[in-house]
C-alpha cells in the first residue's frame, strides 16, 4: 500500500502489481523486496515514460522497506 501511497502506482495498477507479485509471469525468486520491486515495474510498462520520477519514487519505497526488515 505504500505503493499506492507515496503515488508510485495508482488505485488501478494495485491489482496488477499483486497478481505480478503472487503469480509472475516471470520467474523472480522468492517473495522478496527484489520480487516486489520487479512486480511493480513491471506493471509500469509502458507508463515510466510519461513519469520517470516515479521511478526513484519506487526505489525510495523498496529502500525502505529494506531497511525495516534490517
Amino acid at each position: 500500500m505504500e505503493l499506492y501511497r507515496q503515488n508510485v502506482v495508482n488505485v488501478q495498477r494495485i491489482a496488477d502489481v499483486h497478481r505480478q507479485f503472487h503469480e509472475p509471469e516471470y520467474d523472480w525468486g522468492p517473495k522478496t523486496a527484489y520480487r516486489l520491486f520487479n512486480a511493480t515495474t513491471f506493471a509500469l510498462t509502458g507508463k515510466i515514460a510519461e513519469a520517470p520520477h516515479v521511478t526513484r519514487k519506487l526505489h525510495d519505497v523498496i529502500d525502505g522497506v529494506c531497511r525495516t526488515i534490517n
